[in-house]
């Protein structure tokens, strides 16, 4: 991204990027946990169909052979929201076996949750796409992941900042409705819609704020104005904060580029930012 900010600049051509290939979607499976996590889907339990289709994956995988059971297991999990797993799968199984890149990306980079990142994600004025690669970095889209820091859920929100963000859009949660999704991401997407908001839509500086905090940005915006993009972040202080900047950049423009919204990074940043908002 950054080599191509660089020629973007000197106004040199840059080379046009092939989109993953879609094959021909796999064929359903013959096999008795398959059929009872079907049934369980045919009567609206999606979550429970996942976790029958996950408990018994192992015997799938031996009984039908990976090169069939991996593509229709990529292709079903996301299906009964078990994005964690489906993208799990995708780290043991190479594009080669499946003779299908868009599934295995698919996979690895899910539209997880759709209704609700698409709806909150909108209202908070937080793009969806960006609101993903939060989610792949902070819990690869498990709803029960918690920290040791207590940080719960999709987006990871600290309970006591999810009471804050609550307090502010007129609401009042319990921690434990952090691990309920559309909970989760609709105050993550106000908390992260905000941060946008004050940092002039900037997802690197927003990125940086949402693991470090909006004091420690605005620190390094009052040090560092005036400095390109890659310099700024290589200035940030915090080891983990400037490693996640990279991280979820790179996670966003995987996202951009894989679903037509080619991402063209700006090696221009914006230091001002609006003193008043989530201080969290």
């Amino acid at each position: 991204m950054l080599a191509q900010a660089r020629l973007r600049e000197l106004g040199e051509p840059l080379p046009a990027l092939a989109l993953p290939s879609r094959g021909v979607p796999p064929p359903p499976l013959r096999d008795p946990v398959v059929s009872r996590a079907l049934e369980l889907e045919g009567v609206g339990l999606e979550v429970e169909a996942g976790l029958e289709l996950e408990r018994g994956e192992p015997g799938i995988l031996k009984r039908q052979g990976k090169a069939s059971a991996r593509p229709f297991l990529l292709s079903t999990y996301p299906r009964l929201l078990a994005f964690h797993r489906a993208s799990k799968l995708t780290e043991a199984t190479g594009e080669a076996v499946l003779g299908d890149t868009r599934l295995f990306w698919e996979a690895f980079y899910p539209r997880a949750f759709a209704r609700a990142v698409e709806n909150h994600g909108k209202a908070a004025g937080a793009p969806d796409l960006f609101v993903y690669a939060i989610m792949r970095k902070e819990s690869t889209y498990y709803p029960f992941a918690v920290s040791p820091a207590d940080a719960r859920g999709l987006l990871q929100l600290i309970p006591s900042t999810s009471a804050e963000v609550a307090k502010h859009l007129g609401l009042t949660i319990f921690p434990d409705e952090l691990f309920d999704p559309d909970t989760n991401i609709r105050l993550g997407a106000a908390y992260l819609g905000g941060l946008l908001r004050r940092f002039g839509g900037q997802e690197a500086l927003a990125a940086g704020a949402y693991n470090a905090g909006a004091r420690a940005m605005m620190r390094w915006c009052d040090q560092w104005h005036g400095r390109p993009l890659d310099e700024f972040v290589e200035l940030v202080t915090y080891d983990q904060a400037r490693e996640y900047i990279k991280r979820v950049l790179g996670i966003y423009a995987r996202y951009r580029y894989l679903y037509g919204q080619p991402l063209e990074l700006s090696l221009a940043v914006n230091a001002q930012y609006l003193k008043d908002g989530f201080d969290f």
